[in-house]
């Protein structure tokens, strides 16, 4: 009898207990009742680990807490140092991503992503999230030599450029040789540093040999453990700057001679007024200091004559004579 009561008891009280715990635990904003077109969407950032290994891939999640609505993802990677490792990348789907590091030495980096458009008119202002991953880097003992840009046709007299990045690795002085095969001499770069990577500029000056043939030479490039050799086209521009030269002389010497024509047109024209008159000016007074001459000649000779004859006539005659050549002097 009384396990009935008890029973009867449990099963009278037992609604007001469900009733109490009639409750719910979801986040109070997701009931929110929103106005037409308005969403309430999060984004979130993860990766799979927080530490790595350097070139092991690094899975990278960006999720959303509702896909219903079009949207757009940007998400990107840097250094503690705020250098871009890899640049902004756009997503409008949630799959994962990957990303693989290849670094130099241990670094953290920092992985970001920002919720950039929503065909929404989204509640939650923030959608910006960051994670730091950290990579560890163990150097490889091998050195690495890669050629990364060069010039590929040059004249004599050009600069050759050449773009390289060089690992040295274990070695404390990494040295590589690089040469145009029969037109240059060797020249080197040394590194004196254990794994350090450098991306360096360097360059060849091709020689102003016009015994240099026009054709493909070899460029070479060597370490201890490696050699490149790209084919480069050198031309042989000597002709072209003799026949430059000739030219630019032949139009001096004709710039010279039209210079002194145009001068010579500029004196005769300058003269050309007065030349009659001085050409007949100087005739004249020539042709009267001849007869002048000639005329006192033939006076001496009278003269002398005279005074052996008469040295009194020849006194007279001589004063006379005196007189007349001093006025035909006037």
């Amino acid at each position: 009898m009384k396990k009935i009561i008890y029973i009867i008891i449990t099963l009278i009280f037992l609604p007001l207990v469900y009733a109490e715990c009639d409750c719910t635990c979801e986040d109070p904003k997701a009931n929110l009742s929103l106005p037409e077109g308005h969403c309430n969407i999060s984004l979130t950032l993860k990766t799979d680990k927080d530490r790595y290994k350097n070139e092991e891939k690094i899975t990278i999640f960006n999720e959303l807490t509702e896909k219903k609505q079009d949207f757009t993802i940007e998400y990107w990677i840097e250094d503690i140092k705020g250098e871009i490792i890899k640049e902004k990348t756009e997503t409008k789907n949630t799959n994962k991503k990957q990303f693989t590091p290849k670094l130099t030495e241990n670094t953290t980096l920092v992985i970001k992503n920002n919720l950039t458009y929503l065909d929404c008119k989204n509640i939650i202002v923030e959608n910006y999230n960051k994670v730091e991953v950290f990579i560890e880097v163990q150097p490889k003992k091998e050195p690495e030599l890669e050629l990364i840009n060069y010039s590929k046709k040059l004249n004599l007299s050009d600069e050759l450029n050449i773009s390289l990045m060089i690992y040295s690795g274990d070695n404390i002085n990494y040295s590589i040789a690089f040469w145009i095969d029969n037109i240059t001499k060797t020249e080197d770069y040394k590194i004196d540093q254990r794994y350090k990577n450098e991306t360096v500029n360097l360059s060849i000056k091709i020689p102003n040999n016009c015994s240099i043939e026009s054709k493909k030479y070899d460029l070479i490039i060597k370490s201890q453990e490696k050699e490149i050799k790209k084919k480069i086209d050198i031309e042989n521009n000597c002709k072209e700057k003799e026949e430059e030269l000739e030219e630019n002389t032949e139009k001096c010497i004709l710039s010279i001679h039209s210079e002194e024509n145009n001068s010579e047109n500029i004196i005769n024209q300058s003269a050309n007024p007065i030349t009659g008159f001085t050409i007949y000016e100087s005739t004249t007074i020539k042709s009267k200091e001849i007869a002048k001459y000639l005329l006192m000649i033939i006076l001496a000779s009278i003269l002398v004559f005279i005074i052996t004859i008469n040295k009194g006539v020849g006194k007279a005659i001589k004063e006379y004579s005196q007189k007349w050549s001093s006025q035909l002097e006037h």
